[in-house]
């Protein structure tokens, strides 16, 4: 079974920047937990990722996390909205 944690980001780079810092402060505590993104486009920030979903026919809006529920990469999936950052530890969170 594998585990992971997702984050969203489409439309404006904006929000792939914001994706990419909440990756930078989530492996400063996982930096061997695999983390994917789903997203529109590929780009320098998407590189960073553990994996890429890239949407086909992404909407650009709220309506692109309903994907979460069929394009997981992972068997268990904790998802992370881009705009957070990591803190501590997230592993209580499998328990």
């Amino acid at each position: 079974m594998t585990r992971g944690f997702i984050t969203v980001a489409t439309g404006d780079e904006s929000y792939y920047r914001q994706a990419y810092n909440l990756l930078r402060s989530f492996r400063l505590f996982h930096p061997d937990v695999p983390f994917a993104i789903l997203c529109d486009r590929e780009n320098a920030y998407t590189k960073a990722f553990t994996d890429t979903v890239l949407l086909t026919g992404a909407q650009r809006n709220y309506l692109d996390k309903f994907f979460l529920l069929t394009d997981c990469p992972y068997d268990e999936n904790i998802f992370i909205e881009p705009d957070c950052l990591v803190y501590h530890s997230l592993e209580r969170f499998w328990e």
